[in-house]
């Protein structure tokens, strides 16, 4: 077993896939990368901050967090990591953060696999409905534009991106492509 970082957009059934798979394999689920941030650096980082200074703090704690896990020998499984927060920051900020993206090696993450789970955007949008947080979603995150932007930062960070769509799949023929995938 590998690690791998499962990316895409809101309602594209990442985490019941992770979710399924780390039952079946027993590989454990890392938290989210927002997750990883405790409560109390959140606070202190968003008090009195600019929003591009908050960002900035989000992708040195990121970037942090990655090469912790990077030297990690165990297999994890981690429900969205970096590419998903830059594809909605080029979208709401309007251009790319390639001065973070300078400032930073990035390179360990091509030592990981990424499952980029994609669904088209009229099945993202009835998954978030059914769930009831289409209004935690904005609009940024559901379009097209994001996904294919996220899928380029996936694959300027990754060492393999795997696609794999479930727009016609229930969950646990979602799980049975994503083993024949990975065999």
């Amino acid at each position: 077993m590998t690690t791998l970082i499962f990316e895409g957009l809101d309602g594209a059934g990442k985490s019941t896939l992770i979710n399924s798979f780390s039952e079946k394999s027993g590989t454990p689920i890392l938290p989210k990368m927002g997750k990883l941030m405790s409560d109390s650096d959140a606070k202190i980082a968003v008090k009195g901050m600019q929003v591009s200074d908050i960002r900035m703090f989000y992708m040195e704690h990121s970037w942090q967090n990655m090469k912790e896990l990077s030297i990690r020998k165990d297999p994890f499984l981690m429900d969205r990591w970096i590419a998903g927060m830059l594809a909605t920051h080029v979208l709401r900020g309007g251009k790319m953060l390639e001065g973070t993206l300078q400032k930073y090696d990035w390179s360990p993450l091509r030592k990981f696999d990424c499952i980029f789970v994609r669904a088209s955007q009229k099945v993202r949008t009835e998954r978030m409905l059914k769930r009831g947080e289409l209004s935690l979603t904005d609009s940024a995150s559901l379009s097209n534009e994001t996904e294919d932007i996220h899928m380029s930062m996936c694959q300027r960070f990754y060492k393999r991106v795997i696609l794999l769509d479930t727009s016609d799949l229930n969950p646990a023929e979602c799980l049975d492509e994503l083993e024949r995938i990975l065999s």
